[in-house]
């Protein structure tokens, strides 16, 4: 393996496939747009354990700890909250993303990996119809193959030409705006749960929590809509007034981010070009975060990568990394994607009469508390076990039309994600990525009422 290559920006995914890449004697450059010390946001994470070992990427063991059990409140004052019950081997890592970020890129340098900080990406360079090098604030740097771990918003997929098929945009239920902060923490109030998560709190479509820490209180507010900063200031406020503990100090963040929360690009590659992790839309879209999915998604294609002896890096020889991707990552990923198109469509009044109904229970709860256990109660659930609630809200009819649709659009999903070419094929790929884009398309405008089979209730 001659080739150069180069990584655009200094994603978790980006630095992870550097890492591999370097490990095994490729010439990597990672260009980044901050500086060193400046990598990531101010805010710590929680990253499942079993993500780092898929990823092959050693586990920084100071940073393991229990998984937090998560609280759902309906935030209506009425419907009792549902606490999930965490395995005994359910651990996760917490860490500074700031701090992860360091640690991946030490990891990188120490396995050979070039880095060349404050330089700005601004868009890819194109020869042929083949990316062949990136346009920066700091001049032109070419390479036999980019990657593409420039984030949601990246210039380079952006500016590809539309021929390629790879998708530029986003939907506006596809980017979830997110407040992030911590407030002090009040001295002597009762003890709560140590992690609450309010669905639809003050009616819109979106979430937000309250994690309350030995030191501090961490606050966040998700809308798909855009929000002020009064927004913030009123859920705030009605947050602080049934948890006490909310204090009134900032101690740090305060900032809004664009998260994307949908299914992942339906094309990851082209000659000379690969995205990845927020470039790519590699989130777990429930909750936003893409740390585990990108990092293993970087081991996927520094594999692919290497595997191209002659260092060709066209769409042909690339495609094994879009193909394992949905094998091990994007099948589970796309299902999920589901979930938030559901969650969309919801009301609080909803989410209320699903819990006091026992249709949103204990069981899935606990199922969350695991990478894949909520994809898996899904799809073993089926129609069957959905038909035998139906009748606890029979006469709900618009609410059941939505639950229903769920099992609907799996049947629907899952012979398109089995009928992914196993070779490219321009023409091919394209009439696959058009049927997956598409049936996104179609459930998030649909009515409720003309999906569902009657048949089935």
């Amino acid at each position: 393996m001659n080739g150069k290559i180069l990584i655009a920006g200094g994603g978790h995914g980006g630095l992870a496939a550097a890492y591999h890449l370097a490990k095994n004697g490729a010439d990597v450059t990672v260009l980044e747009a901050n500086s060193r010390f400046n990598m990531g946001w101010n805010q710590p994470d929680s990253v499942n354990l079993n993500c780092f070992e898929l990823a092959d990427i050693p586990v920084p063991l100071s940073y393991v700890v229990k998984r937090t059990p998560i609280t759902l409140c309906v935030g209506d004052g009425v419907t009792p909250n549902i606490s999930q019950v965490v395995p005994e081997d359910g651990y996760t890592v917490m860490i500074e993303r700031k701090v992860l970020c360091q640690y991946l890129v030490q990891l990188a340098m120490d396995a050979g990996a070039n880095f060349i900080f404050n330089t700005k990406i601004e868009q890819p360079i194109i020869l042929g119809g083949r990316v062949c090098g990136v346009q920066t604030d700091k001049g032109a740097f070419y390479a036999d193959m980019v990657i593409d771990s420039c984030g949601i918003n990246s210039p380079l997929r952006r500016a590809l030409p539309a021929k390629l098929h790879i998708e530029r945009t986003l939907e506006g239920y596809d980017v979830l705006h997110t407040y992030r902060a911590f407030y002090s923490k009040n001295p002597d109030c009762p003890p709560t749960e140590p992690y609450k998560v309010y669905v639809f709190e003050d009616g819109t479509v979106g979430m937000q929590w309250l994690i309350t820490n030995e030191e501090d209180t961490d606050v966040l507010i998700a809308r798909f809509r855009e929000y002020t900063d009064a927004d913030t200031v009123i859920t705030i406020e009605k947050m602080k007034h049934e948890n006490p503990q909310l204090g009134d100090t900032l101690l740090r963040g305060g900032h809004v981010v664009d998260i994307p929360v949908r299914q992942p690009l339906s094309v990851l590659v082209a000659d000379g070009y690969a995205a990845i992790g927020d470039s790519a839309f590699m989130t777990y879209s429930v909750k936003g975060s893409g740390v585990g999915y990108a990092m293993q998604a970087g081991k996927i294609l520094a594999k692919t990568i290497m595997e191209d002896t002659e260092s060709f890096y066209t769409a042909n020889t690339l495609w094994s990394y879009q193909v394992n991707f949905f094998k091990e990552i994007g099948k589970n990923a796309s299902i999920i994607a589901l979930g938030k198109v559901f969650m969309t469509k919801l009301t609080t009044q909803d989410v209320a009469f699903l819990l006091k109904e026992d249709i949103i229970n204990q069981k899935m709860m606990d199922a969350t508390a695991t990478e894949n256990g909520l994809v898996e109660l899904i799809t073993q659930a089926g129609v069957s076990v959905i038909k035998d609630k139906m009748m606890r809200f029979f006469d709900n009819k618009e609410l059941r039309n939505k639950v229903l649709n769920v099992p609907i659009w799996i049947a629907k999903l899952l012979p398109i994600l089995s009928s992914l070419p196993e070779k490219y094929d321009r023409d091919e790929v394209k009439k696959w990525a058009d049927k997956y884009d598409n049936f996104y398309d179609s459930i998030r405008s649909d009515n409720a009422e003309n999906v569902i089979d009657e048949e089935l209730i």
